[in-house]
């Protein structure tokens, strides 16, 4: 049973990594920050391969609905792909869950509109 944990984990460790041109390898992972009354907040992270970090998303999950609270990415990393791979990787961790961005910064609101038009 060991040899299959570590071969899961293995396969989890390189599902959410990617090679982003100007940048290397991007590692995202999710932690969970807290839960009570049936309500989970994580954070969805990207760090580089030195793990510095490049971006985060803190969002919650109630009743099969993801709630977007707050994207950030640093500026030196904007428009390189980070934040959309922070999203990729929250859907694929939930499939067929509602997510509601709600309301963001200029910028994010333009990066959210791109980033669904790519996913229709």
């Amino acid at each position: 049973t060991m040899k299959y944990l570590k071969l899961f984990e293995e396969y989890v460790e390189k599902k959410f990594e990617k090679n982003i041109p100007g940048i290397g390898l991007v590692k995202v992972r999710s932690e969970s920050r807290d839960y009570h009354s049936g309500q989970s907040y994580m954070t969805t992270y990207a760090m580089d391969s030195h793990n510095n970090w490049l971006g985060y998303c803190e969002w919650s999950e109630y009743e099969r609905e993801i709630s977007i609270e707050m994207m950030e990415v640093r500026p030196e990393f904007r428009r390189k792909g980070i934040a959309s791979f922070i999203m990729d990787v929250i859907k694929e961790e939930n499939p067929g869950i509602k997510i509601d961005h709600g309301y963001g910064s200029e910028d994010g609101s333009k990066w959210l509109k791109a980033y669904q038009e790519k996913n229709i």
